[in-house]
């Protein structure tokens, strides 16, 4: 026991030296490699398919020693940083480290970083490009609706008036057309534009991308007068007849017209036709010509009796 109490002051000196060398060792910086996730950004995967990317940057971290404690014990950087590719090109590209070291620090997730020193020069990305062809979407399945009073002035205009698919030559092969997907658009009353997706047949393809998925419709809308005129009817015989007459021998139609317009529209614009076909006991009547201005509503009577005069 008393040899014990003649050491005790050398114990004690021993941890106060310890504790001390301890605490200053602390506050030290120190240095270790560390392996950081990376996600290159900005890249276009629509026109290139990726080969190769770098997926983690190794750096020399300096942290006080408390801090790097703390990393030993439970941290870890667990989000990838984001490094941008803007501004590289070619299918090979790389993008120095150096110049992006100041966004590479306002990422991490260790605590109390000194500093950071890159341990490698660029991150490298290797991309192949696709093969393209360029489509016309079709709008065959989006039908229109008009409110009372107006209706189509001219032709839907599509925007961009092609679509690109990039892909291998194989699948592209194997894709046809594009189609603007199934809509129905109701009570349309004035002139819009809507916003509609395209049917995503490529995504039967792994390897197929689209330039866009949907595309811009501009939908023309005019107010329409009504105006009704009678017009002869033409017959063209066929069947080489000798006399046929019409009962009645005009038709009255009926277009709907801007008001601007109205005047325009004359019966001398308009051309009806019936063609004799002596297995019918009426013919149709339809029109052969009439002005683009103006649309059709109705003919009356649509079919018209005939009498062959031997």
């Amino acid at each position: 026991m008393s040899r014990i109490k003649e050491y005790r002051p050398f114990f004690i000196i021993l941890l106060i030296t310890a504790a001390v060398w301890w605490g200053a060792s602390m506050t030290d910086v120190h240095s270790y490699d560390v392996e950081v996730p990376v996600e290159l950004t900005d890249i276009d995967t629509i026109r290139y398919a990726v080969i190769e990317r770098d997926t983690a940057l190794l750096l020399q971290l300096q942290q006080s020693g408390f801090a790097a404690l703390g990393r030993t014990l439970n941290h870890r950087q667990v989000k990838p940083i984001a490094v941008s590719m803007a501004g590289t090109s070619g299918f090979y590209r790389a993008v120095p480290v150096n110049a992006q070291m100041e966004h590479i620090m306002a990422q991490l997730q260790f605590k109390g970083v000194v500093d950071a020193l890159p341990l490698q020069d660029s991150l490298t990305l290797r991309l192949s490009e696709r093969k393209s062809k360029t489509y016309v979407p079709k709008l065959a399945n989006v039908e229109f609706a008009f409110a009372a009073g107006v209706g189509l002035h001219g032709v839907p205009q599509i925007t961009p008036e092609r679509v690109t698919l990039y892909g291998s030559e194989a699948s592209l092969a194997q894709i046809a057309e594009l189609q603007v997907a199934p809509a129905s658009i109701a009570n349309i009353q004035s002139s819009q534009t809507f916003t509609l997706p395209i049917e995503p047949v490529w995504e039967q393809f792994p390897d197929v991308r689209a330039s866009v998925a949907e595309v811009q419709v501009q939908v023309p809308v005019a107010s329409y007068t009504e105006k009704t005129l009678r017009v002869p009817i033409q017959l063209r015989d066929t069947a080489g007849a000798s006399n046929i007459r019409l009962y009645p021998a005009q038709v009255e139609v009926t277009f709907w017209v801007t008001p601007k317009d109205l005047t325009r529209l004359e019966a001398s614009n308009v051309v009806a036709e019936a063609v004799y076909d002596p297995a019918k006991d009426q013919l149709p009547v339809a029109l052969k010509q009439f002005p683009s201005f103006a649309r059709v509503k109705q003919i009356n009577p649509s079919e018209v009796h005939y009498v062959v005069i031997q």
